[in-house]
This record gives structure tokens, C-alpha cells and sequence, in this order.
């Protein structure tokens, strides 16, 4: 090592500096010998497996075979497996350990932090000097009505949205009574032959029949809701059967009560 303040020799020299190996191969510079031992060295290590008279470098097992593979010094302690399948089965263990995407859970963003996210894109948009295209002026459909087509397509593909997702506490009943008593049923079928088309809550296609699950509050009972009636006076004319339940009167309901009223409705065979 040159002292301080002293200059090295080779400071002036060193872009003109031009190394003898340059161009040439393994054969070339060592021999065949010398060479065919330094390529194995190479696929080895490459491979992972343990170099012969190699001073650096570490063997290591695999954290999910217990395989021993090589690795190099600047690796040692971050590689922990021998393959990219046990790579792959390594990080889906630690993603279960620490659950990844599960802290945000059944938890709501604050509102502080949506209107922090706002002003950081209205400042990045000034910055920038964003105007949007649409800014000023209305949308290209506004006052223009919908044609008929438009509207059946609407409807029918509507019809197949279940809504609401979750099913009432009713509903649920309905559904287990019959599911204990082995009769097959479908949930929410879009019934399209009738005018006021609309999903009914339980249909059984052996009967041909539609059980509706009513709420007293929302169905207003005693009387009933004067869509529901047209409803119904348009079911029984297009050869369904129907069944109406209050909320009060499935609450309390038993399976020998329902079995009563299903075995009384003819089956679609003998219809």
C-alpha cells in the first residue's frame, strides 16, 4: 500500500493496461488438465451441491427436505432451500405463520385516512397538470331514454343478480327443513314466464312448486303486499303451485308441519 501523499506507480497507467487473457479460453490460458477441473467446480456450485477444495462457501440443509446444498457466503442465511419447489412450499408455510392479507380482517378504513389518500392524488395531479377530458362536460347518454330492447336485456340479465347475497333467517329455515326431508329444491330461480318476472325464494321442480318465505314487516301482514298478489294470480294462471309463509308462522314450524302441506300437492308427473 503507497504511503500518504505519495502517488502510485500505476495511477497513469492503468487505462492502457490490457490483460493477456482477453479472448482466450479455459484450454488456452490454463491447459486441458487445469481447465476440466475448473468447470466442474463451476457446474457444481451452479448445481448446488458441495465443491471439492473449495475454502469459501457453506453446506446448508434444506429447511423443508433436510437436503444439504451449497451456498455461497454472500447467501449464507437468506437461501434457505435447495429447490424452487421447496422455495414455493417454504413461503406458503410463512404466509399461514405470519397471515398475510388477514390483519385488515372485519376492520373499515377511517375516514381520516380516505381523505388523506385524496388530497395526495389531487397534489399529484397538480403537479403533474391532469385535466380530465370529461371535466365540464355531461355524459354522452344524459336525457336520451332507454329503448325497449335495452330494457328486457336489462331485466333478464338482472334477474339472474342474486340479491340480497345472504339469505334470511327464514329462508335458511325453509331450506333445512327440506333439506332434512330430502326433497330437492333451488334458491333464488329467476322465474321469467310470468310479467312481473322476479326470484323466488325456494322452487321445488318435482312440484312444480314455489315456496315464498314472507316477512310480517316487510310484507305487511295480515294483508300483503298488492305486488305479491299479482305475483301470485300469475304464477297460478302460467300452472305453478304456490306456498305463502309469514314470518310467524315458519318461526315455529316443524318438519312433520311442512311434510303435511308438501305431500297434499300432486307430484309433476301426475299433474
Amino acid at each position: 500500500m503507497p504511503k500518504k501523499g505519495n502517488i502510485p506507480w500505476n495511477k497513469s497507467k492503468k487505462g492502457l493496461q490490457v490483460s493477456n487473457r482477453k479472448g482466450k479460453t479455459f484450454e488456452e490460458i490454463y491447459g486441458i488438465e487445469k481447465s476440466n477441473k475448473i468447470k466442474k467446480t463451476i457446474s457444481m456450485g451452479k448445481k448446488g451441491k458441495k465443491v471439492p477444495n473449495r475454502k469459501t462457501g457453506y453446506n446448508v440443509s434444506c429447511a423443508i427436505c433436510n437436503r444439504e446444498f451449497y451456498v455461497i457466503p454472500s447467501l449464507f442465511g437468506k437461501k434457505k432451500t435447495c429447490s424452487k419447489k421447496c422455495f414455493k412450499l417454504w413461503k406458503s408455510n410463512q404466509a399461514k405463520e405470519l397471515n398475510y392479507g388477514k390483519w385488515m380482517k372485519g376492520r373499515n378504513i377511517s375516514k381520516e385516512s380516505i381523505l388523506k389518500r385524496e388530497k395526495l392524488k389531487a397534489l399529484k395531479r397538480k403537479e403533474i397538470g391532469y385535466v380530465s377530458p370529461m371535466r365540464g362536460k355531461p355524459s354522452w347518454n344524459k336525457g336520451i331514454p332507454h329503448t325497449e330492447e335495452h330494457k328486457k336485456k336489462l331485466k333478464y340479465k338482472r334477474g339472474f343478480q342474486v340479491t340480497p347475497v345472504k339469505d334470511t333467517s327464514i329462508e335458511v329455515k325453509m331450506q333445512n327443513l327440506l333439506k332434512k326431508n330430502n326433497v330437492k329444491f333451488e334458491k333464488h330461480k329467476y322465474i321469467k314466464n310470468i310479467k312481473h318476472g322476479y326470484q323466488c325464494d325456494v322452487f321445488v321442480p318435482s312440484k312444480k312448486l314455489v315456496i315464498e318465505c314472507d316477512g310480517d314487516y316487510w310484507h305487511k301482514r295480515p294483508f300483503g303486499n298488492p305486488l305479491d298478489i299479482i305475483r301470485s294470480n300469475e304464477l297460478r294462471a302460467k300452472g305453478y303451485k304456490l306456498l305463502r309463509f309469514w314470518e310467524s308462522e315458519i318461526k315455529p314450524m316443524k318438519s312433520y308441519d311442512l311434510m303435511l302441506k308438501l305431500n297434499k300437492i300432486p307430484n309433476r308427473s301426475k299433474l
